[in-house]
């Protein structure tokens, strides 16, 4: 499994070469919502197949105290992403 992460690019110049160089220090890691334990992938017979159910975001109804749905792309992310285990 390949892991993404947000860096900082640190460049450096060499002023005796004249020549540029850039450091990449790795910062938080990047959880993609098809990763996410938050995501709940929605069945194929539904509006949303292909999609992901959002847990994390999904709002509930003041009245029927129903779940809502969030679909959002399995490529996407967000800040609160938590791999799952």
């Amino acid at each position: 499994m390949n892991r993404e992460y947000v860096c900082l690019a640190v460049p450096h110049l060499e002023a005796y070469a004249g020549e540029t160089h850039t450091d990449y220090i790795p910062r938080e890691e990047v959880v993609r919502c098809r990763d996410c334990r938050h995501g709940d992938p929605f069945c194929d017979s539904s509006s949303y197949a292909g999609m992901i159910d959002c847990l994390h975001f999904a709002q509930w109804d003041y009245y029927d105290d129903e779940p809502g749905v969030w679909p959002v792309k399995p490529d996407g992310f967000c800040a609160w992403g938590e791999r799952r285990r």
